[in-house]
């Protein structure tokens, strides 16, 4: 699968195309839900969240789910404890309100979510092994040299477009920001922010080491990777909740 926080790339420019016709919280969140159940089980296991009755029994759930705990919970505390000048970089963001207060709001919202989710779908349908392009399309699967080996093409998709993704994205974030006055500005000491995101490193190497000790015996790194880096990423999460619950009773301008 490409990487996940790559996924909202394709996504993004509908947002600068028409803001008023989506919702950029319901276009990331909505495409990068699919891979959700891997975060919940802790390893590349997937039911139903990668088809298209899953988009709405599954996807759309967690994508609400996962906007609500990170504007009500994370935001906030999240951005003041980034490093310094990301912290200021981004103030403006955490001043921003964010509500479904209205059936539009929340048309737009579900709508949005869905179409992240749907991009999902098309995008892993061109670079996993089992995806639907993949399966119809064979010179998907022509191998390529690459070295001493074989790659199929679907695979270097993969990588490529996880790649241009992350960059994208980066792109993006260093784009992003805006100015907030003086006044309105009160910065986390240091200390606070080593405090908060040691918390976040703790628990994301403990998940990660609980679940990745069962690849360890294969010796195979793609398997261990894949069995450390998603548990990781979940303990990250959870981190990252924790943190921001605790650390934010401390801030005195939320």
């Amino acid at each position: 699968m490409p990487f996940t926080p790559a996924h909202p790339a394709i996504i993004l420019p509908l947002k600068r195309l028409r803001p008023e016709w989506f919702s950029l919280t319901g276009l990331i969140f909505g495409s990068i839900a699919p891979d959700f159940e891997y975060f919940l089980y802790l390893r590349p296991v997937r039911t139903i969240s990668h088809t298209i009755p899953g988009i709405f029994l599954l996807d759309l759930p967690l994508a609400l789910l996962a906007a609500l705990l990170f504007h009500q919970v994370l935001k906030k505390p999240l951005i003041a404890h980034l490093p310094v000048p990301l912290d200021r970089r981004y103030a403006a963001w955490s001043a921003r309100p964010w509500a479904l207060s209205s059936v539009p709001r929340w048309l737009v919202f579900l709508s949005s979510c869905v179409i992240g989710a749907v991009s999902h779908l098309v995008w892993d349908g061109f670079t996993h092994e089992g995806g639907f392009f993949v399966q119809h399309w064979p010179a998907l699967t022509t191998g390529i040299s690459v070295g001493a080996r074989r790659v199929p093409l679907f695979r270097l998709l993969q990588y490529g477009s996880s790649l241009v993704g992350l960059l994208v994205v980066a792109g993006a974030l260093a784009s992003a920001g805006g100015r907030v006055a003086p006044s309105a500005w009160e910065p986390v000491a240091r200390r606070e922010k080593v405090r908060y995101w040691l918390l976040v490193g703790v628990c994301a190497l403990a998940l990660g080491w609980w679940r990745g000790r069962f690849a360890m015996p294969t010796f195979a790194l793609r398997s261990a990777a894949r069995e450390f880096g998603i548990p990781a990423i979940s303990g990250a999460a959870i981190g990252l909740m924790v943190a921001s619950i605790l650390f934010r009773r401390r801030l005195r301008r939320l």
